[in-house]
């Protein structure tokens, strides 16, 4: 067995995207980060918009994946600030109920995904590798 290559500033193993996975329900944003981790993803959590503002100020992620609805700070509103802050992440929006207009998410997401929920990890890992430009199976 082969040691890991370990990041010298965080000390987590190499070789996956890193990905922010925002989530105010803790059984889905527990699900969905040991899914992305098992498929080599390095995943970091956040339970509000806050929270996650605060991680993409100090931190650099290759996706946000967030819920749409959580208490401070919205998802749409997350990007939002994100994108007024010139930060071009790509993002994915994951929501039961999508009150804005499509076309407009979509500009705001740069092309990225949304999410309806329910969704399965087959889609759910087709959207995170469409918006990566990256496949991976889900299986």
């Amino acid at each position: 067995m082969q040691p890991l290559d370990l990041d010298q500033q965080t000390g987590r193993q190499c070789g996956g995207q890193r990905v922010l996975l925002v989530d105010d329900e803790p059984r889905i944003r527990e699900l969905c980060q040991k899914f992305l981790e098992s498929r080599d993803y390095q995943v970091d959590v956040a339970g509000d918009g806050e929270e996650a503002l605060c991680a993409l100020t100090t931190g650099h992620y290759e996706l946000l994946i967030t819920d749409h609805l959580m208490p401070k700070l919205n998802g749409v509103d997350l990007v939002r600030r994100l994108r007024a802050n010139g930060k071009d992440i790509p993002a994915i929006l994951i929501s039961g109920d999508m009150p804005y207009d499509e076309p407009d998410l979509r500009q705001l997401f740069n092309a990225g995904a949304l999410l309806a929920k329910p969704f399965s990890m087959s889609q759910f890992l087709r959207a995170v590798g469409e918006t990566l430009g990256t496949t991976r199976r889900a299986a």
